[in-house]
């Protein structure tokens, strides 16, 4: 690509259009992703994004269980009331395939 450079009258080069914009968009991305490759996020959301991850870390801490582990934390009256729905235990126990969570659905229904 040929680079085509002005010179103005007290002999300094001035860079043509193409290259300002190229040197503008260099400018944009060093903006954009110049702190640093691995280090996270920009300065200013490091401490939202620190408060984020532990909550999740929290979230993730009770959720990353067995279903059925999950569903005996989940307050039973909420939980009888959710598959106590007109069409559940039809489409549940026609499409059930784990049969330990079967097992827990069929189990907490004869509980009622």
């Amino acid at each position: 690509m040929a680079v085509l450079v002005l010179v103005v009258a007290g002999g300094l080069p001035i860079l043509a259009q193409a290259d300002l914009a190229r040197l503008n968009l260099s400018y944009i991305f060093e903006k954009l992703f110049g702190f640093g490759h691995g280090q996270g996020y920009p300065k200013e959301r490091v401490v939202p994004e620190q408060r984020n991850k532990i909550i999740l870390d929290g979230v993730r801490a009770q959720t990353l269980r067995p279903l059925t582990e999950c569903l005996d934390r989940i307050d039973r009256d909420l939980l009888l009331g959710a598959i106590a729905g007109e069409n559940f235990q039809k489409l549940f126990f026609d499409r059930a395939k784990d049969p330990e969570i079967r097992a827990y659905i069929e189990k907490l229904l004869a509980s009622k």
